[in-house]
């Protein structure tokens, strides 16, 4: 994913693709690019085919790194899974895996192994993305040598690939050759060379390529992929207008494609799931907003419409930048609006999501249209794409796609739809007086001349969400909004009759069919009886209960429909027993269409007392989940000290890196990451009047000076400013002065053409006396260790240079707070300094419960500039910004937070200016409280030891 729609390329080419040629790597002829008719993952111009089976690809993009409690990577796939997703879509963070060239690391959360193990299990595909380049607004540091660093890292992450790959009977279906990278005749070198990479570590599945937009790049010649795609945002990244939509959808999708003259499926790898916030904006549940359910209605079926049978969400999780992993353009947060929200909450979107996916799968016609247009409704602000699927040279089913002309419309149309099929050409609604109807920001898939598992559906004016034989019988469900009429007609052999269980309706049989009216309100059964075919148990549901509607697979053939629960994880039958698997968010009631032979319903391996209804559905009531009790941590004592001594003229900087006046910033010296202290010093006298500081650390950074041990003031950046230079006055003494710099960074630039702006220096660039060419001798200080990290569990994003951090503050089992002064926060420490808060809590959550907790920090004067980390048991899980925000609620996964025991906070809080002297208010909150079978170990959290220097 990019922000810049230009070329997106990770490295300036001469350091990249030329080194290739200058290695010989080029001169081979032989391609890398595989057969389309061979291997389990095959296609042609309509869609996938895995294991010779056409394939909808409905994927979302999802980084393990941004949640790094390795169980709950479970429960993000499953509830993809559930949503009916088939692939996510995964990238692989080169800068979380090595904290230096030579070093990487797969271990703890970092254990791709068990993502890939955990995919398996849970049934879900993944297409790769390793980069080496992968934006996603992530930090990055650099090398010199990038071929050789890109094919080091390669050669680490490879091997993973190689043996969890579908040919080896793994997950992994598709690889992807970079990110967006720009086209030109280096670049061709370059990514033929990544391909040839790949091959010879024993990649054999096919490639892919994600084009920033439609610059035609690498679907054809030297370099190109097996299946090219083009990536699309539509509205863009202004979360500030959630309302704001253009006037129309782009579509030109299915022209574009077809103006390539490749047999290969439409392809969009990236399409917007969301949208990512910068400091200061609005927040996330903004972007939620401008991406709503309603989006996804119009935006992902105008897909469908363009002839897309591939498509992945970005995001459908976003999780969380924690530590630094964030590149300055986002703050800790990465909720990003995702159907999945941060939290692992199911939001509206995702249960819009749900009902196409399913749809997807289930209606496997739509794999093979052509684009018809041969409908003109009866309404001028109604455009209906017409999709015609045909199989064997024969038209088969009819895919109406229907939607508003102006897209950004709030007008509800009321219409009328033609449709042309086998049985003869028909105005919809027929009853008289009635009509289609399309909200404003709507969008509808009506299916006609289209053969269910048992039944012939000539059409219906309600949208189908799925369906399936079920025993002896078969279950769908269509559905519209509440009030909506609806008609369904289908083709019948003899007498029909149809019968309604909760709802008015009305039927017109004749010799080959039966026409069904209603209007859409609640959840309405009807059973629809024909002699000499099976019965058809039709579901017809407004949209708030249609969007309680699940429909797992028993099996390759047969689903099971479940209403009520917040989540259905999947569904198994044996023998006579369904088990089902999920979580609900109150009690709950339930009803199942399962089978005849089930005797015997069991949620979560508990049997539930179910009773059959009428028309041979299972209904039981789930217990909701019980309360858990949350510390509250505004009302607990915590231990604070001080923690700026490198302010002090006396302080010992000995062990410090020289830092050359030329060249200050801190990567040449291994200090890639969070806070930086210079230290800087210079004869003075009465000529002294100020000193000039150059400083730089992404937009949102900050940073504070004190001169000869007094603070001097500071700088609070904001969503585009990333670098400063000021002048602080210097009263100094005749001999030696002291300047100490604290630099707050917010990461790496993330680089959006050629123009290397990722190496752009962070912490301090020049620094000048006022009144005097004395020359000033710096050091510089960041994370103890530098590039040889201490905390190898925790990994090379996590601590910063702040003195706290170096000497293990932030970690559980600190021995040293027993002698801090104890407070209650809010707490007033008197003047600008580092300051540091400790405390200890217990969480003991009751067994089969999914409560998901945020750590709440809140000021009164957000005016007042000042940043916070915050620290739970070891591990940075955000970045405050009071003056800027908008984050005030920082999500912590459980594994992370130890659920069954004690858990340490810390929290370490840098003034910027004079006035910040006050720590915030820090509480903990609930997002949601769940039943549950989900099970969660906490990682490795290791606990405080000596560090060298450090007591």
């Amino acid at each position: 994913m990019s922000i810049d729609p230009s070329i997106a390329a990770a490295v300036a080419l001469l350091g990249g693709a030329n080194a290739a040629v200058d290695r010989g790597l080029s001169a081979r002829s032989i391609p890398a690019t595989s057969s389309n008719d061979t291997g389990p993952v095959t296609w042609d111009k309509y869609s996938l085919m895995i294991n010779g089976q056409r394939t909808f690809l409905f994927c979302g993009e999802f980084h393990y790194y941004r949640l790094p409690s390795p169980d709950l990577w479970r429960d993000v796939l499953e509830k993809m899974k559930a949503a009916n997703y088939n692939a996510a879509s995964v990238y692989f963070n080169w800068d979380y895996h090595s904290a230096k060239q030579g070093v990487y690391d797969f271990q703890g959360v970092r254990d791709i192994q068990k993502l890939f193990d955990i995919a398996k299990e849970v049934g879900i595909y993944i297409v790769t993305r390793p980069g080496p380049y992968i934006n996603a607004e992530d930090d990055s540091t650099t090398d010199q040598g990038y071929t050789d660093a890109w094919m080091e890292w390669l050669s680490a992450v490879d091997p993973y690939f190689v043996k969890n790959q579908i040919t080896q009977g793994g997950q992994i279906i598709l690889n992807q050759i970079e990110n967006e990278f720009g086209l030109s005749k280096d670049g061709r070198i370059y990514m033929q060379n990544l391909e040839y990479k790949f091959r010879d570590d024993g990649l054999k599945i096919p490639f892919t390529f994600n084009d920033v937009s439609q610059t035609r790049a690498y679907y054809e010649g030297v370099g190109s992929v097996d299946i090219y795609g083009q990536d699309s945002y539509p509205l863009g990244f202004d979360c500030s207008h959630p309302t704001v939509w253009p006037k129309s959808v782009q579509t030109n999708y299915r022209n574009y494609y077809n103006s390539l003259n490749i047999s290969e499926p439409h392809y969009i790898p990236e399409f917007q799931g969301g949208s990512f916030d910068p400091w200061g904006g609005p927040g996330y549940a903004a972007c939620g907003e401008l991406t709503n359910e309603r989006f996804a209605k119009v935006y992902y079926k105008n897909n469908y419409a363009q002839g897309l049978t591939m498509q992945s969400l970005y995001m459908s999780y976003g999780g969380t930048s924690w530590g630094a992993l964030a590149a300055p353009v986002v703050y800790t947060s990465y909720d990003y609006g995702a159907p999945i929200s941060e939290g692992r909450l199911l939001t509206p979107k995702y249960n819009e999501i749900k009902l196409q996916a399913t749809f997807l799968h289930t209606a496997t016609p739509i794999l093979t249209t052509e684009y018809v247009n041969r409908s003109v409704p009866d309404n001028t602000n109604i455009v209906d794409s017409v999709l015609q699927s045909v199989q064997n040279g024969m038209p088969t089913a009819q895919f109406h796609v229907l939607r508003q002309v102006q897209t950004s419309s709030i007008t509800k149309q009321d219409f009328h739809v033609n449709i042309n099929i086998t049985e003869g050409e028909y105005t919809l609604p027929q009853k008289a007086g009635t009509y289609v109807t399309l909200n404003g920001r709507d969008s509808k898939i009506l299916t006609a001349g289209y053969d269910m598992s048992s039944h012939r559906l000539l059409y219906s004016t309600s949208e189908l969400f799925s369906h399936s034989n079920v025993g002896s019988r078969e279950v769908a469900m269509v559905y519209a909004y509440p009030g909506e009429y609806g008609e369904t007609t289908l083709a019948i052999k003899s007498k029909a009759t149809a019968k309604a269980y909760s709802g008015q309706i009305s039927s017109n049989t004749s010799s080959s069919a039966i026409q069904i009216n209603y209007q859409h309100s609640g959840v309405n059964p009807i059973v629809i009886s024909s002699h000499g075919s099976p019965d058809l148990l039709l579901y017809v549901a407004d949209y708030t209960e249609a969007v309680k509607f699940w429909a797992p697979e028993i099996n390759n053939n047969t689903r099971v429909f479940v209403y009520g629960p917040y989540l259905v994880r999947d569904a198994t039958l044996t023998g006579s027993t369904l088990y089902l698997r999920g979580d609900v968010n109150g009690t709950t009631q339930i009803e199942v269409a399962a089978p005849e032979n089930v005797r015997q319903i069991r949620w979560n391996n508990q049997r539930v007392q179910a009773k059959q209804t009428k028309y041979g559905t299972w209904t039981a009531t789930l217990g909701g989940p019980s309360s858990m009790s949350i510390p509250d941590l505004s009302k607990q004592q915590w231990k604070f000290s001080p923690a700026s001594p490198e302010t002090s003229p006396n302080f010992d900087d000995s062990q410090w890196t020289v830092a050359s006046n030329n060249a200050l910033g801190a990567d040449k010296y291994g200090y890639h990451v969070n806070s930086l202290w210079y230290r800087g010093e210079f004869a003075g006298g009465s000529n002294v009047t100020g000193i000039t500081l150059e400083t730089q650390g992404g937009t949102g950074y900050g940073y504070a000076v004190w001169i000869n041990g007094n603070f001097s003031g500071g700088f609070s950046g904001n969503s585009s400013v990333g670098s400063d230079t000021r002048t602080f006055a210097i009263s100094s003494n005749s001999g030696k002065n002291v300047v100490s710099v604290l630099v707050f960074t917010v990461g790496h630039d993330e680089e959006g053409g050629t123009s290397d702006s990722f190496k752009h220096y962070r912490g301090l660039g020049n620094a000048t006396l006022v009144g005097s060419s004395e020359t000033i001798t710096w050091k510089i200080q960041g994370n103890l260790g530098g590039e040889d990290i201490l905390d190898t569990i925790r990994g090379p994003l996590n601590e910063g240079g702040l003195y706290g951090e170096r000497a293990g503050w932030h970690l559980p089992g600190y021995p040293g707070d027993a002698n801090w002064t104890s407070v209650s926060l809010p707490h007033q420490f008197g003047t600008p300094q580092v300051a540091w808060y400790r405390t200890n809590f217990t969480l003991n959550a009751p067994s089969g419960m999914d409560v998901p907790l945020g750590v709440q920090v809140t000021d009164s004067d957000r005016s007042t500039m000042y940043r916070a980390l915050l620290f739970i048991n070891g591990w940075q899980f955000g970045r405050y910004a009071n003056n800027l925000g908008p984050q005030t609620l920082f999500y912590v996964p459980e594994g992370i937070l130890n659920y069954h025991g004690q858990n340490t906070m810390a929290v370490a809080v840098i003034p910027l200016e004079k006035a910040a002297v006050k720590s915030p208010q820090i509480t903990l909150k609930s997002y949601g409280t769940f039943t549950t079978d989900l099970t969660v170990t906490s990682v490795n959290s290791p606990a405080w030891s000596p560090r060298p220097g450090y007591q």
